[in-house]
């Protein structure tokens, strides 16, 4: 089975966003932050004395920490939106087929197949199908590459089909 779509710096976008409330690294990092701007409030300040400096203290640790990971997704995600281009095969047309020894692609400037035993996962999000490689590399599929709901689920069936064969 195969499918042509054209991956757009927008899907990266949505992609991405939608993938930031999922990682458990999201939370790690939030967690990092949030202790450091608490220790670092009271090495500066000192140790709270009344219930209102605490609640002030913890209040903008989490600030500090959900503010911090927002930052670093800013960046992150102006670096992906700055690099993706179609001279680097990021985005542009691909070309994906399911075939008995793995996922094939095919880009302006890449060709290869990852063996399903190379495939992490495969999930349905929001409006993609997608193929996890490492941690934080993937196949998308846009939901719009398909012509009927029917076959983009016979698409992920059929991709899934093959995946469990291999890896189990």
């Amino acid at each position: 089975m195969q499918i042509e779509t054209n991956i757009t710096r927008k899907d990266l976008l949505h992609f991405n966003s939608s993938l930031l409330l999922k990682l458990s690294s999201t939370y790690k990092t939030l967690a990092i932050i949030s202790i450091t701007v608490f220790i670092l409030m009271l090495y500066l300040n000192g140790v709270p004395v009344s219930g209102s400096e605490w609640l002030i203290l913890i209040l903008a640790s989490i600030g500090g920490g959900i503010g911090g990971v927002t930052g670093a997704f800013a960046a992150n995600m102006l670096s992906i939106l700055l690099s993706a281009d179609v001279s680097n095969g990021s985005i542009g047309k691909h070309t994906y087929e399911l075939r008995d020894e793995g996922l094939y692609e095919l880009t302006s400037v890449n060709e290869g197949v990852t063996k399903w035993e190379g495939i992490h996962s495969i999930v349905l999000s929001g409006p993609f199908i997608l193929f996890k490689i490492s941690g934080f590399l993937y196949h998308i599929i846009p939901k719009r590459s398909f012509s009927s709901e029917q076959d983009f689920e016979a698409f992920y069936n059929e991709a899934m089909s093959k995946w469990k064969r291999k890896v189990k």
